[in-house]
């Protein structure tokens, strides 16, 4: 089982972001512990009087950022779960946790192959303090393993939780679940990676196949910003018609995504976020002689490095997305050197370094032959077949091709005749004459 943790600063969001997947019949509400509300069916759910059951504890404490607890629990899509034992097992996590006396609402998500659990609580206490999280992620692990072993869940295997982007399929546009598709993609890339502005997250989804576009337009007097998402094949061309953030969910439409960029630049500010990409990416850089060799290197260390091209050929963009680290991010977010003038200045200067040694090389087979008494100077050419010319053989000095299979023909040797110079000539046309 794998647990996600997250803090915001109100507890509306969370809960929305839950309502719409009831909404959308992708999820149901299972329980509501230490709160007025009592479960009296899956189905229902009053979103109003949830945050009438948060009011009390944020009114106690307004200095705290981010007063909200939000965590998924994820078994294995193997382990076959009730909706009692979810409830049993989020009850026990949140009580090892430290929140067993907070208000606590729990939801089931089913919106991909693994069903997994949601539950939205608080890090203030009534009396207006805050609750201890020291070593949060250590401690839920070490509770994880726990609840693993008592309810013969299959144990989380060593790295799950950084590499669940071996999970994420692209998006295959020929089946009919295309809406389904387009929703889950979105939402679990906008859950694992951090993008810091519109172009990232725009090449991120580019690389599971969807498309995203902003709108703004003006209508009745008011300015609109708006969303479509859409399908693309394995050769980034749109397939079918686009769909609006709307009929998907809140959650991924204009203003959702302005407060996903905000909490992404928040993360990426930290200068160690990206220590791990960076390093990554100037241990390979250092190993390739070609832009195609350092994307083909950077893809086996789970990072994909887009470089986007004029019609020439000049990079003039990049973008890397650590699939580990769970990261999309431009090229000049990691150094300058590693952005588009960066990476062609480096690769230019590589393939000129190339032939300069190529260069020398042709230069130290140049042999002094002495002849005659005289110092002159013969370039080594490598045999025909090493350098695919069959334009000239060595195997007869001085031959050509059509000269040895006329030799070949005939089967008599002929004398090589030594070039007389013009000026003999001459001479001897001068005494013929005479």
């Amino acid at each position: 089982m794998v647990a996600r943790i997250t803090s915001g600063a109100t507890p509306a969001g969370a809960l929305y972001y839950n309502k719409d997947k009831i909404d959308r019949g992708e999820g149901r509400f299972l329980a509501a512990f230490n709160t007025p509300m009592q479960v009296t069916d899956e189905r229902y759910f009053d979103i109003r009087e949830a945050l009438r059951c948060f009011e009390p504890y944020l009114e106690a404490n307004r200095r705290t950022k981010n007063p909200v607890f939000h965590a998924s629990l994820n078994p294995a899509p193997e382990d076959r779960l009730t909706n009692d034992d979810l409830r049993q097992i989020a009850r026990e996590y949140m009580e090892r946790m430290g929140y067993g006396a907070q208000p606590c609402f729990v939801f089931l998500h089913e919106d991909i192959e693994r069903r997994h659990i949601h539950i939205v609580s608080l890090r203030v206490g009534l009396d207006g303090r805050k609750l201890a999280h020291d070593f949060e992620a250590r401690r839920s692990r070490e509770i994880l393993d726990a609840l693993e072993r008592r309810y013969g869940l299959r144990p989380a295997a060593e790295g799950d939780a950084k590499q669940t982007y071996d999970t994420l399929s692209k998006l295959d546009y020929t089946k009919s679940d295309l809406k389904r598709q387009l929703a889950s993609l979105v939402r679990s890339t906008l859950h694992r990676y951090r993008c810091a502005s519109f172009g990232e997250l725009r090449t991120l989804l580019e690389y599971f196949n969807v498309s995203i576009e902003e709108c703004r337009g003006t209508a009745h007097g008011h300015e609109y910003a708006g969303i479509l998402y859409g399908a693309l094949d394995d050769d980034a061309m749109p397939q079918g018609v686009p769909i609006k953030s709307s009929r998907i969910g809140r959650d991924v439409g204009h203003r959702a995504l302005g407060r996903y960029y905000a909490r992404s630049r928040e993360t990426l500010r930290d200068s160690a976020a990206l220590d791990g990409t960076r390093q990554t990416v100037v241990r390979v850089l250092g190993a390739a002689r070609s832009p195609e060799e350092f994307c083909r290197l950077l893809e086996a260390e789970g990072i994909t490095a887009v470089l986007r091209r004029t019609d020439a050929g000049r990079i003039y963009g990049t973008t890397f997305i650590d699939h580990r680290a769970g990261v999309a991010v431009n090229g000049s977010r990691l150094g300058r050197e590693f952005a588009a003038n960066g990476l062609a200045a480096h690769f230019d200067a590589g393939q000129a370094e190339q032939r300069m040694q190529e260069a020398e090389e042709v230069q130290e087979q140049t042999q002094e032959i002495p002849q005659g008494g005289q110092s002159e100077r013969r370039r080594e050419y490598p045999p025909a077949q090493e350098r695919g010319d069959t334009r000239r053989s060595t195997a007869v000095d001085g031959m050509g091709l059509e000269e040895l299979f006329d030799l070949l023909a005939t089967g008599r040797p002929q004398e090589y005749e030594e070039p007389i110079p013009r000026e003999r000539r001459r001479r001897k046309k001068r005494r013929a004459k005479r």
